[in-house]
């Protein structure tokens, strides 16, 4: 992508081969993990006068610990605080969770339930050590209005970080008895320093809702990267005489939650003096990346660095290797998507219904051959525009060319395009009002439903996809900032320039991550 507006940039200096890394740190040690299910609990077990052997009650706040029909029953016991409150803690030691369980209320006006992660396996401040931990809290306490809320536990003093009654505007929270919620539950480290929380509920037997419906990003020190247990509170506003009424909960699955940002090397300078570099695509046992300004594409390999591809490439930008190991490019210059096999360079497109393209930004191919790509106008360079609209295009094999988007000339510039690791969506940026967008792709790869999927990005350029599904956008922010494919916030990759390009995955398990600055390419390594 090419801007008429200039920035002032901050340009590293290393060997031009890459024989001289230089790497950027910004002083935490990060973390490799693994997805996986770590616990699972359905009480599918014959009814009894306590839970599985493995949980175990938090000092003696329990009055009833049974398992009933399948479904583990708390019933608190009965004290003179402002609430009664029963805890029982489950062993493990993990810090980045995913926490999914139902549950039911018997006395949905007076009751509460809590499930706590990196649980120290304290209860208030009643017992040595006292509690501590992260929560989410499903209740009725202190209020008549329902609320889905997260908390903190330190030394026994538990704080709201936030209680919210509302779905959505206007419409409440409402915990009936005996009927079954979903929640789910995520604490994850987004930083050294940030912990994000996370938590949704729903309706049992209706559909699992897209939005959180709390969030919060918490810098606590004492709680950071803190391993711990499990827990689950059951509690009642009747805090005197005997309690009768619990809660049910059931289905519980604990799963390691990995964050993709935090499971990357920090990304390591191992190319520079470039003049914009874009496009970067793994190919064979190498990686290609535009120079546009230099009308070059370079090569780039682990012992050699940089040598040139193609020394006249129509000021290439994105680059895209396909199912066939042929390289398209999308050329400002030529304003057309080229082409390259064995035999040469050849147009696959130049033109819509005989208009010549503005200037070709970023280019996809599904596995059965479908091509999308964008059209802004950056590479025009004073030419003239045959094409009233900036615009997204596909590119069926047998089907013809169509434009997918039509965007107004000057409020809208398609930028970066991907798909999705299972091609079931497309993302493609519009760098004009620091969105990117996101389509259902149908049977002959025609797009719908187009809606945001993130908005107010500082100049978002490329995109692309790791092997778990997670995207990387590139921003003119010093950063890629990374989200799951259903849109959750992970966190955010700094370099050490403004206009950060494009990324690509590529090495021998595609799961090395390039990044494109506007004058250097850097590397990120599974640690």
């Amino acid at each position: 992508m090419k801007f008429i507006v200039i920035f002032s940039l901050l340009i590293y200096v290393s060997s031009y081969a890459g024989s001289d890394e230089t790497v950027f740190e910004d002083g935490f040690e990060l973390i490799q993990c693994i997805s996986e299910t770590v616990y699972t609990e359905n009480f599918n077990i014959a009814n009894q006068n306590a839970w599985p052997f493995d949980w175990q009650e938090s000092g003696t706040s329990i009055e009833v610990a049974e398992v009933l029909n399948n479904q583990g029953r708390l019933v608190p016991l009965a004290s003179q605080s402002p609430y009664s409150l029963g805890r029982i803690d489950h062993p493990l030691n993990e810090v980045n969770l995913d926490v999914t369980f139902s549950f039911e209320f018997e006395d949905a006006t007076n009751q509460g339930i809590g499930f706590y992660v990196r649980s120290n396996g304290g209860f208030l401040v009643n017992t040595n050590p006292m509690g501590q931990g992260y929560a989410v809290f499903l209740e009725r306490f202190a209020s008549d209005q329902s609320r889905l809320g997260l908390w903190y536990e330190h030394d026994g003093i538990e704080t709201a970080f936030i209680r919210e009654p509302e779905i959505s505007p206007g419409v409440f929270y409402d915990f009936l008895n005996n009927t079954q919620y979903n929640v789910r539950f995520q604490v994850f480290q987004e930083s050294a320093t940030h912990t994000r929380l996370r938590a949704k509920v729903w309706l049992d037997g209706t559909t699992e809702p897209s939005a959180w419906g709390v969030s919060h990003l918490d810098d606590y020190a004492v709680l950071q990267n803190l391993p711990g247990s499990i827990a689950v509170d059951s509690f009642n506003t009747q805090s005197n005489g005997v309690i009768t009424t619990g809660i049910k909960i059931d289905q519980i699955v604990v799963s390691r939650l990995c964050n993709p940002v935090l499971s990357m090397s920090l990304p390591v300078e191992i190319a520079n003096g470039l003049q914009f570099a874009e496009g970067p695509v793994w190919k064979d046992d190498f990686l290609l990346i535009s120079d546009i300004e230099t009308n070059t594409i370079y090569r780039w390999q682990e012992n050699s660095g940089l040598s040139i591809f193609n020394s006249n490439s129509g000021n290439a930008n994105g680059l895209f290797v396909n199912n066939q190991n042929e390289l398209l490019a999308a050329e400002h210059g030529n304003r057309r998507v080229s082409i390259t096999d064995d035999s040469g360079t050849i147009s696959l497109v130049d033109n819509y219904q005989g208009n010549l393209f503005n200037s070709p930004n970023d280019v996809v191919v599904s596995s059965n051959n479908v091509v999308y790509f964008t059209d802004p106008d950056y590479g025009l360079n004073g030419r003239p525009r045959e094409l009233a609209f900036n615009g997204v295009f596909r590119l069926h094999p047998t089907l013809g060319l169509m434009a997918e988007y039509q965007g107004d000339a000057i409020n809208n510039k398609p930028n970066g395009i991907i798909l999705s690791k299972n091609e079931s969506h497309l993302f493609w940026s519009d760098t004009q009002t620091g969105t990117i967008h996101k389509l259902d792709v149908g049977l002959n790869g025609e797009l719908s439903n187009n809606r945001n999927f993130v908005t107010n990005l500082t100049i978002p350029d490329g995109m692309c996809v790791d092997n778990q599904g997670n995207v990387y956008i590139a921003t003119w922010n010093n950063a890629l900032e990374v989200y799951t494919e259903t849109g959750n916030y992970w966190g955010s990759i700094s370099l050490p320039e403004t206009a950060i390009t494009n990324c690509t995955f590529g090495g021998q398990n595609n799961d090395e991550l390039f990044i494109t600055g506007r004058n250097s390419l850097y590397r990120s390594q599974p640690n």
